[in-house]
């Protein structure tokens, strides 16, 4: 049985992975404005800075590639997880509902 916690980080990771190629796709665009492609995809502005160096072309476009995609599928898998533990949590049958409130 996998438990609630493993299934919310896979299911934070299965939604962010697609987010994360959406958001490096429209922060390569030379149209996009550099305010938004700032906000999309933080880890293509990051792999533009930290890929440039030694070796071939080839190397150093992989090495970007893989770190831009890497640090977004982090940028929005991390608020996913809060907001599915969030809903797993508030929701039918999570802990808040068992929470006694006290009135007066």
């Amino acid at each position: 049985m996998i438990s609630s916690v493993t299934r919310r980080i896979v299911w934070s990771l299965v939604l962010a992975i697609p987010l994360a190629f959406v958001s490096f796709a429209v922060a390569d665009s030379a149209r996009t404005p550099n305010i938004i492609r700032y906000l999309i995809a933080p880890g293509f502005v990051l792999s533009l800075h930290l890929s440039s160096g030694g070796g071939s072309f080839s190397e150093s476009l992989s090495r970007a590639v893989w770190l831009a995609l890497a640090t977004d599928t982090t940028y929005y898998a991390v608020p996913l997880f809060v907001v599915l533990s969030w809903l797993a949590i508030s929701g039918p049958g999570g802990s808040l509902k068992r929470i006694p409130i006290r009135t007066r």
